[in-house]
């Protein structure tokens, strides 16, 4: 599964934000770096915005200001 539809997964489920947070702590356990993951979080939020997703882009902040 991409990182994209594992945010996508997270932010469908009931508790988005801490669904979000495991998936930023299961990505660094894989091997990911600090800013490598922050990356695919902004660029994910980014879509969002574009897509007028506000509540999404939202959660996905509060993650990034978690990885911060």
């Amino acid at each position: 599964m991409t990182i994209d539809a594992r945010i996508e997964k997270a932010l469908r489920s009931t508790n988005a934000i801490a669904e979000l947070r495991l998936l930023a702590i299961s990505l660094e356990k894989e091997g990911q770096n600090h800013s490598t993951i922050l990356q695919f979080f902004d660029d994910h939020r980014q879509s969002l915005r574009d897509a007028g997703r506000e509540a999404d882009e939202d959660a996905v902040l509060e993650v990034m200001d978690f990885l911060v």
